[in-house]
């Protein structure tokens, strides 16, 4: 989380360069953090994350839920796009998640279009249309989530990563399993 980096972002390059990474992504920010003003005091601080971990060989990311999309800024824009605004293009791309964007009432393939110059690192997690919600996600290929726009536009944007994850499930290794082998028998 956020609070790892903050602590001791030290130890986050360390650890990140132990295990041989390219990237270093804040996957996840509390909800006592989620106002405007709070989002907009860490995006200012990603610039300098993105430093410290640049030095030590590694990309810098934010990820995505559904609250970014929801929450709208005094400027009408929602809280990604403000997070998109006040960091540096050079330093700070994004984890874009499908289905949290989904969940946000947004299209992921337009997101991802409208930022393929931010975007290197995707989640495939899938779902079903009439169930968009916490808690309602299923391994990537299981649900009726649309992901061919999707693709088109990841590949047009040069996303460097496909990940497989899921949030809230109970057996999480053999639905990891099946995402990835999905995921797989569509990219190749």
């Amino acid at each position: 989380p956020a609070t790892d980096f903050e602590a001791d972002l030290g130890k986050v390059v360390s650890d990140l360069q132990m295990l041989g990474s390219d990237w270093g992504v804040i996957p996840w920010i509390s909800p006592e953090n989620r106002s405007e003003s709070a989002l907009r005091a860490y995006g200012e601080q990603f610039n300098g994350y993105a430093d410290t971990l640049a030095a030590g060989g590694i990309k810098f990311g934010y990820h995505n839920h559904d609250f970014e999309f929801l929450v709208q800024a005094e400027n009408g824009n929602s809280l990604f796009d403000m997070l998109v605004e006040v960091t540096d293009p050079a330093k700070v791309m994004f984890e874009l998640d499908a289905y949290w964007v989904s969940v946000g009432g947004l299209d992921p393939a337009e997101v991802l279009t409208q930022y393929r110059d931010r975007i290197k690192l995707v989640h495939l997690k899938d779902g079903f249309s009439n169930n968009l919600v916490r808690g309602g996600d299923v391994p990537f290929g299981e649900g009726d989530l649309d992901f061919g726009t999707f693709f088109t536009a990841a590949e047009a944007a040069g996303v460097e990563y496909y990940i497989t994850e899921q949030d809230t499930r109970v057996d999480v290794v053999p639905e990891i399993t099946k995402s990835f082998k999905n995921a797989k028998a569509v990219l190749g």
